[in-house]
């Protein structure tokens, strides 16, 4: 079993319906080698269709990718494959390639935008270089972390009452966990546990920072000094980064001045982001934006008007 294997499958995406000589000059040989009768005709029924031809070759380069891929996701990467190519050769998903057709005839131009991303984020974790050469899941823990993207991305969907792009994500993520239900007993219990420490560590508060991190935290405190933004609203629960406190004080005068903000918290969260980098707040290290993402973590569970 060779740990370094490289698949065919993907390499052959063109390749099925053509003659062996048809096959790139740089993989024919294995091809040959996996399945030598790829062109001939006693390799065939005589009923044989043009599609049946290919549905063998297929399977036989599918096989043998399933025995030597020593990771055993190629289960996982050839239902992920099967779910966004619905033609041979062509790429999307019916159901979301429908919902995107859809939003662009109903000129709904941001819901049209985030399924793009979505469809196109599934092609590039198929396609370009997530196929694991090694044992750790790589394709797996790829999948995981985008399904849980998702996730947000959906609660902000229903926060905002946009139904259109909340069922469209509703049927992304199912299918995506059936995908992963697939190698989730062998796998997941390390790469869940894993995700969920990175995200810990990124949510513990700081004690104890680093020279720079506390030169910029004391940048960051003499900036606000005298300032109204620097006042803690006493409902407020403790905040788990210095800047959570100005980050709050912004949203509310955002609010008063635009009620509508309450319903939309990520475009609440952009302008947040402006104000605080307008009044000279930024990320430790004290020279990067807080990012909107971030800044929704900061108005979780407070009460902004």
């Amino acid at each position: 079993m060779n740990e370094k294997y490289s698949p065919l499958y993907p390499l052959l995406e063109k390749c099925w319906g053509k003659t062996l000589s048809g096959v790139p000059k740089e993989i024919r040989e294995r091809v040959k080698q996996v399945c030598p009768k790829w062109g001939r005709k006693e390799f065939f029924s005589l009923s044989a269709t043009e599609k049946d031809k290919i549905e063998k070759r297929k399977k036989i380069i599918r096989d043998h990718d399933w025995i030597e891929n020593p990771t055993q996701e190629f289960k996982t990467w050839h239902a992920l494959f099967q779910f966004i190519q619905y033609d041979d050769g062509v790429f999307g998903n019916h159901e979301l390639e429908g919902m995107i057709d859809k939003a662009h005839a109903e000129k709904q131009a941001s819901i049209e935008r985030n399924l793009r991303d979505i469809s196109s984020r599934l092609r590039e974790i198929t396609n370009n270089g997530m196929w694991p050469n090694s044992q750790e899941p790589i394709l797996w823990r790829e999948l995981y972390k985008f399904s849980q993207s998702l996730l947000t991305m959906r609660g902000e969907a229903v926060n905002d009452k946009n139904d259109v792009l909340a069922l469209a994500l509703d049927i992304v993520i199912e299918h995506l966990e059936n995908i992963l239900d697939i190698d989730r007993s062998r796998v997941g219990a390390e790469v869940i546990a894993s995700y969920e420490a990175e995200k810990e560590v990124q949510s513990v508060p700081i004690e104890d920072e680093d020279l720079e991190d506390k030169v910029a935290m004391k940048k960051t405190k003499q900036q606000s000094t005298d300032n109204p933004w620097s006042i803690k609203c006493s409902s407020d629960p403790k905040p788990e980064q210095p800047w959570y406190t100005a980050a709050r004080y912004f949203a509310r005068q955002l609010v008063k001045e635009n009620s509508t903000l309450l319903t939309k918290r990520v475009l609440l969260s952009h302008k947040v982001e402006l104000s605080l980098y307008n009044a000279g707040i930024y990320k430790r290290g004290g020279k990067k934006k807080i990012a909107a993402s971030t800044i929704l973590k900061a108005l979780s569970n407070v009460t902004l008007g």
